[in-house]
């Protein structure tokens, strides 16, 4: 189905005949006479076709000023164009009433009846109401047009009549409704048109600030080949970031962000000032910098690992920030505050033949009390080294990046593994390596001698908690 469209106004470039010379212009059709219609756009009576299935439809396609349901059968077996929207009417049948052959079905209401001071085509609710209609809110069958009547405010005749700042800021010239503007997706080159057309800047809305919501949208028609084919001084030239299109726009400059090119020397990913139209290289926001980079006054500068979150989410692998709760009380030599460093090796990778090597006054060593002591163990490298010790409920910052502060516990494969005590047991339910399992302290291993110790927690004989050293 398609639209009923203007009456007449398709037919300034018609076939069907001569136009009258010298003749009054024509006002309704039946002025025109028999088999001949007022062409509304010239008021010149023309030739009408004869209808080519007898009383049925004149859908000629193509070019013919009827097209595809443009026109309606008249009583004299004559194709003439449906009368639109809100346009005079002395019968039904010239609003085109056919749901089935019509986008919009109408009837003509006299004024008495319908919204208008005379008889006026008035879509009914069928196929749902076009563009600049709403649904009757009363339970009745037909459109209500914008303003509430035909010819109140929200009709127009031209886009100069509808307001560039509402919702419908377009004028629908086929139904002389003020209608909503279609916008143009600068990246993927899609307009929220009918399929063929594309979506044209309008001067008007152009103009408006850029914090408006209509600004640069625009009307739908057919992409333009040359400048002259645009209005308000705008330009013809290809517009879509992954695919092209002709339409009218700014000459030059910027409508989006996305039109804008990345600037690695200012560590800006680009944006349009569209005030201006102009692209730009600094930044409004963080949004407008790398990763890894902040706005501060304008600038895209290097944030710290103390602004990214700490050493876990601004630093590498291995690394500590200085500066960042938690972590040691002093950083590395020459490193700032916020800056990202290194774990020492004398400290964090030290080689050690037992754990005394690990329990001096040049290492971090927790509090007597914690219950984590520094220890010398191979942590799979196959070289022992020192692994210090660490609060497990402590921040991550006390352990360099992705080193895990992990429970250090007592192995076995039988009771006796765990002590001499009357409650040692062993938990290995495989019946391979276990761990010597508690529900105190007392049933936890102890060599003074050895300088051995051990203590339950959360039912494991635990030596330690310690940052797993991780030594490249």
């Amino acid at each position: 189905m398609s639209d009923a469209g203007d009456a007449g106004d398709a037919g300034t470039k018609s076939d069907a005949g001569a136009p009258d010379s010298g003749a009054p212009p024509c006002t309704s059709d039946s002025t025109c006479g028999t088999a001949r219609y007022c062409e509304q756009a010239t008021g010149v009576c023309r030739d009408a076709k004869p209808c080519p299935q007898g009383q049925g439809n004149c859908d000629f396609g193509g070019s013919d000023y009827c097209g595809t349901g443009q026109c309606f059968c008249d009583t004299d077996s004559a194709c003439k164009p449906i009368h639109r929207a809100c346009a005079p009417c002395a019968r039904s049948l010239e609003c085109g009433t056919d749901r089935l052959a019509y986008d919009h079905p109408a009837d003509c209401l006299p004024g008495d009846a319908g919204p208008g001071d005379a008889g006026l085509c008035i879509p009914r609710k069928d196929n749902g109401c076009p563009v600049g209609y709403n649904f009757p809110t009363d339970g009745g069958i037909y459109c209500v047009p914008a303003g509430g009547k035909c010819g109140a405010p929200g009709a127009c005749t031209s886009s100069a009549g509808c307001d560039p700042h509402g919702a419908l800021p377009e004028c629908d010239t086929a139904h002389g409704v003020c209608a909503s503007a279609c916008s143009f997706d600068l990246k993927t080159g899609e307009s929220s048109c009918a399929t063929g057309l594309v979506c044209h800047v309008d001067p008007r809305l152009l103009a408006l600030a850029p914090q408006e919501s209509n600004w640069a949208k625009g009307r739908c028609g057919p992409p333009c080949a040359a400048s002259s084919d645009c209005d308000g001084g705008l330009s013809c030239r290809g517009e879509g970031v992954e695919h092209s299109v002709e339409r009218c726009t700014i000459a030059a400059g910027c409508l989006g962000d996305v039109e804008c090119p990345d600037s690695p020397g200012t560590h800006s990913l680009g944006y349009c000032d569209l005030q201006s139209r102009a692209c730009k290289t600094d930044c409004r926001t963080t949004g407008d910098c790398h990763a890894g980079y902040l706005c501060a006054s304008g600038s895209c500068v290097a944030e710290t690992c103390l602004q990214a979150g700490g050493a876990s989410l601004g630093c590498e692998y291995g690394q500590f920030c200085c500066g960042e709760q938690g972590g040691p009380a002093s950083c590395a030599a020459g490193v700032d505050a916020g800056a990202c460093y290194g774990a020492p090796k004398a400290t964090w990778c030290d080689a050690c033949s037992a754990d005394a090597d690990c329990r001096t006054a040049a290492l971090p060593n927790q509090p007597a009390d914690a219950g984590a002591p520094n220890v010398c163990l191979d942590p799979g490298s196959g070289a022992k080294l020192c692994w210090i010790g660490c609060d497990p409920h402590g921040p991550a910052a006390q352990c360099p990046r992705s080193w895990q502060c992990q429970a250090i516990t007592v192995g076995c494969k039988q009771s006796s593994d765990c002590g001499s005590q009357a409650t040692a047991r062993c938990d290995n339910p495989d019946g391979g390596g276990g761990t010597c399992a508690c529900s105190a302290d007392a049933d936890c291993p102890q060599d003074a001698s050895q300088h051995f110790a051990s203590s339950c927690k959360q039912g494991k004989c635990t030596i330690t908690t310690a940052c797993r050293p991780n030594c490249q």
